[in-house]
């Protein structure tokens, strides 16, 4: 399964560095260049396997076109939580704190901080009743257990696991659970 995903890089001034890193981007396997932006310095990606991002995170450096965010960019629009997914944009400008940024299905903006220095898994929630958290391994287990006994599984309607790769390249976790209605 492939996604797409807007990166960012506050190196980029011209067509000239969109076209560098569309070269270097093409040594790479399992991504492909799909269109830039040096007004906005962004550029699209199709990522096949995510563990390319390691290369074209260092190919990009090397290139000094450092990655200041990515987004990830849904492929589809649904109006129903159960096909939701968010869309993500990590932004850091420290180098061990970055901020996922989502909307969540009924329009908030949600802000997550994760440092990982002092990392903090505190269960992040929305007006809207939905829950969100981030970990380095299965965020998932970390949402269910910081609810009360009570509940359970059976206590959300939809939950979206997204694999996200950090700026340092540390892969994390980001659950969001949508509670069944009452």
């Amino acid at each position: 399964m492939s996604f797409s995903i807007l990166l960012k890089s506050s190196n980029i001034s011209c067509e000239h560095c969109i076209n560098t890193i569309k070269s270097e981007i093409d040594k790479i396997d399992e991504i492909e260049f799909v269109s830039g932006d040096a007004d906005k310095q962004s550029f699209i990606v199709e990522i096949i396997d995510i563990e390319s991002m390691h290369l074209l995170k260092k190919a990009l450096i090397n290139a000094d076109y450092p990655l200041s965010s990515f987004d990830n960019i849904s492929k589809t629009n649904h109006e129903d939580k159960k096909n939701w997914s968010p869309k993500l944009v990590i932004d850091s400008q420290q180098s061990d704190i970055a901020i996922i940024n989502y909307s969540c299905h009924c329009g908030c903006e949600i802000n997550l901080e994760f440092n990982r220095q002092q990392p903090n898994f505190r269960l992040q929630d929305c007006c809207c009743g939905s829950f969100s958290i981030i970990h380095p391994e299965n965020s998932y287990s970390h949402l269910i257990a910081q609810f009360d006994q009570e509940k359970s599984e059976d206590t959300f309607q939809y939950t979206n696991i997204e694999n996200i790769i950090m700026p340092w390249e540390q892969p994390i976790q980001l659950t969001v659970a949508v509670p069944k209605e009452k």
